[in-house]
């Protein structure tokens, strides 16, 4: 039979979402593609002689219902189960609200401290667990001098340094870190409250988690029909703009 070409392109990513899929043309004998390769097997002509309308061009309005057809026939995408649907929901709470909040107190310089000053403050603060009421202790290190302001907050604000909140993130309620530095400026922070939030029950976002699964079920079709077809391809490379050789 004839010399059977097949290519790629990256257009087919607005269908399939993510990752370019195969495209097969019957008998197609100008490629100006970087990637070209000559189907040598005698079941894949035998396929395309079968699946005239298979070859899909980028302006081309009937491109999903071909691409759907020829999955259908060679790598049927799997169906959505509900098992993938709960696995989904359990794995990304977030995606469907819900989270814990974090809150915490810290004791934190003025400014950035230096030698004696430093030194004092470590004095200072060196024993958090002792202290109950941190907004009190922050008042009388005050009255003594100390540069230290008392602040509030949730751990997922993002003007927070990240440094802080990694601190953070270990931490359990009624935890504190140790006494940090960064940038010259002292950090003492506890954990003084978890909030957990519920996501929104599975039966109100079964249809969206459906809704996004299917997309990559098709993206493993389309991996396994690509497969299917190289493996008894022969493929040639050739460089754009480099002569073609029979």
């Amino acid at each position: 039979g004839n010399p059977v070409f097949f290519f790629f392109y990256a257009e087919i990513d607005e269908f399939f979402c993510t990752g370019p899929a195969m495209m097969v043309h019957r008998r197609f004998t100008q490629v100006e593609n970087p990637i070209v390769g000559v189907l040598n097997s005698p079941a894949e002509i035998d396929v395309i002689e079968k699946e005239k309308h298979i070859f899909i061009q980028k302006a081309n309005p009937d491109r999903e219902v071909l691409v759907m057809r020829y999955l259908a026939k060679h790598a049927p995408p799997q169906p959505v189960t509900e098992q993938m649907i709960r696995e989904y929901y359990e794995a990304h709470p977030d995606r469907f609200g819900g989270k814990t909040i974090r809150s915490y107190e810290m004791l934190t310089s003025s400014w950035t401290v230096k030698a004696q000053e430093r030194d004092n403050l470590i004095q200072a603060l060196r024993n958090p667990g002792g202290k109950k009421d941190w907004r009190d202790w922050a008042s009388s290190l005050q009255t003594q001098g100390h540069p230290v302001v008392y602040r509030q907050g949730q751990a997922s604000e993002k003007v927070l340094q990240a440094q802080l909140r990694d601190l953070m993130r270990p931490l359990q309620k009624g935890q504190s870190t140790q006494l940090t530095f960064i940038k010259g400026n002292a950090y003492l922070v506890r954990i003084v409250d978890e909030k957990k939030i519920e996501p929104r029950p599975l039966n109100e976002v079964r249809a969206d988690i459906r809704k996004s699964l299917v997309p990559l079920q098709l993206k493993k079709a389309v991996k396994l029909a690509s497969e299917n077809v190289l493996k008894e391809a022969t493929v040639a490379y050739r460089q754009p703009g480099a002569k073609k050789t029979n």
